[in-house]
C-alpha cells in the first residue's frame, strides 16, 4: 500500500458516511486519518481532505467480536416465526455465556433486562426453576420450558462461537406455548443453553382496538342496565 496521501476535491466530507462491507474479520480495526486543508482557487476558499494510510488516528474505528450489544440488531430473527409468539425486541452480543450462574453473571442479565423495558424486581438465579433452565441444547432449535409461556417473557440464548461464543436476549409475547421453536438467525451459531428468565412480568397492553370492543361493552351493559331500572319502574301491581 502507498504511503503518499490520495488528494480529492470531489468529496464532501461534511455529512460523510463511511461503510465497509466484506472486509471486516470479528476484530478488524480500521483507521482512517483526515488531514483538512484550505486553499484558494481564484479568490474562492475551497476544502480539500487528504486520505492517508499512516500517521496519526485522527478517527479509528474498531469492530471487535460482539464488544457492544445492539437492540433489534441481528438478533431479531433468532426466533422461529410461530402460532401465539411475538417477538417484541432483543438485545444481543454480550461476549461469552453469561447464562451459567457464574460471578457477574447476574448483573449483565439484569442490564439485558432493563434495555428490554424490564421493571420488575431484580433478576437472580433463585427465582428460576431448574426445568426452566436448558442445556446443552447442542444446536437443538426447539426449547421446551418446564414452565407454559403466557404472557410477556424474557429469555436468553447463548449461541458457541469460536471463542467463547455470545448470549442474546429477548422479549416476547406468548399465549400457551409450550415449546419455543430457534432459528439460526443472521448471528448464525450454534445454540448452546437457554433459559426462560422472566415470564408474565407485565400484562400486554390492549391494542385500541381491543380497547373500543371494552368501551363499547361497558356502554352497552350501562344501557341494558338502565333500561331495566326504567322497565321495573312502570311495572304496576292490583
Amino acid at each position: 500500500m502507498s504511503t503518499n496521501p490520495i488528494v480529492s476535491d470531489q468529496i464532501n466530507l461534511d455529512n460523510a458516511d463511511l461503510r465497509f462491507q466484506n472486509i471486516l474479520s470479528d476484530s478488524a480495526t480500521i483507521s482512517v486519518n483526515l488531514l483538512f486543508t484550505t486553499i484558494r482557487k481564484r479568490g474562492v476558499s475551497v476544502n480539500k481532505y487528504l486520505f492517508s494510510g499512516v500517521g496519526i488516528a485522527a478517527l479509528t474505528i474498531a469492530v471487535p467480536a460482539y464488544a457492544a450489544p445492539t437492540l433489534n440488531g441481528d438478533c431479531s430473527d433468532d426466533i422461529a416465526a410461530q402460532a401465539g409468539v411475538t417477538v417484541i425486541s432483543c438485545i444481543g452480543g454480550y461476549s461469552g455465556n453469561v447464562l451459567s450462574n457464574n460471578s457477574g453473571d447476574n448483573a449483565t442479565i439484569n442490564t439485558a433486562l432493563t434495555a428490554l423495558g424490564y421493571a420488575g424486581p431484580t433478576f437472580s438465579y433463585n427465582s428460576v426453576a431448574a426445568g426452566d433452565i436448558k442445556g446443552p441444547l447442542n444446536g437443538g432449535l426447539d426449547v421446551n420450558f418446564q414452565t407454559l409461556l403466557n404472557g410477556v417473557a424474557y429469555i436468553g440464548v447463548h449461541y458457541g462461537f469460536q471463542g467463547g461464543g455470545a448470549t442474546f436476549f429477548y422479549k416476547i409475547n406468548a399465549t400457551n406455548v409450550d415449546i419455543l421453536k430457534l432459528a439460526q438467525g443472521s448471528g448464525g451459531g450454534s445454540t448452546s443453553t437457554a433459559t426462560l428468565l422472566v415470564l408474565n412480568a407485565t400484562p400486554p397492553v390492549p391494542e385500541p382496538a381491543t380497547w373500543a370492543m371494552m368501551i363499547v361493552g361497558f356502554g352497552a351493559m350501562g344501557s341494558m342496565l338502565r333500561r331495566r331500572q326504567k322497565v321495573s319502574a312502570n311495572v304496576r301491581y292490583a
